[in-house]
């Protein structure tokens, strides 16, 4: 099995919640997960996470990377 395969099994099994009820590694990881579909809205997430007070310390890497490979832009 791949990583990606591996990843939306996981992320298939875990009860539905709304995304103010997951942890901030959750939202970073389905974002990452998220972005090959919907860039935008991948770094919409990542953005979002920087404004609470313990996001992941690759979020602002990944954001910056987001916005240079798929040419986003969000502010």
């Amino acid at each position: 099995m791949c990583e990606g395969d591996a990843a939306s099994s996981m992320l298939s099994r875990m009860p539905l919640r709304v995304e103010q009820e997951l942890d901030p590694v959750t939202v970073h990881n389905a974002a990452l997960y998220q972005l090959d579909q919907q860039p935008p809205a991948a770094a919409a997430k990542l953005q979002s996470l920087l404004h609470t007070d313990s996001f992941p310390a690759e979020t602002f890497h990944n954001l910056l990377l987001i916005y240079a490979k798929y040419e986003v832009v969000h502010f």
